[in-house]
């Protein structure tokens, strides 16, 4: 079972409640990779690879809308909405730093 994607947020998990003990794997995605690469080979991974991408791209359609600026006073801008807790999750923000 997967249940931590990383050691960012859970370096102590001897303290762990609930109803069920589950044992805790670790997940790493280069380690995954190279297991997968040995399983599949490089042509069956990349394809569904790409499969996989390709389906996160069109099912994000159904949510993600992506706002496109240009300059440097739009970065500084939607960065300071950014960090004021302004952005919505569901908003990609793209800045070209070169004029339009």
């Amino acid at each position: 079972m997967y249940d931590y994607l990383g050691k960012t947020h859970f370096d102590d998990t001897s303290s762990d409640e609930g109803l069920f003990k589950v044992k805790h794997e670790m997940f790493f995605a280069p380690t995954e990779i190279v297991r997968r690469l040995k399983e599949w080979g490089p042509e069956l991974y990349e394809e569904k690879a790409k499969q996989v991408f390709n389906n996160f791209m069109e099912g994000s359609k159904k949510w993600l809308s992506i706002e496109k600026s240009f300059g440097a006073q739009e970065a500084q801008d939607k960065w300071l909405t950014l960090v004021d807790n302004q952005v919505s999750p569901q908003e990609g923000i793209i800045v070209n730093m070169n004029k339009k």
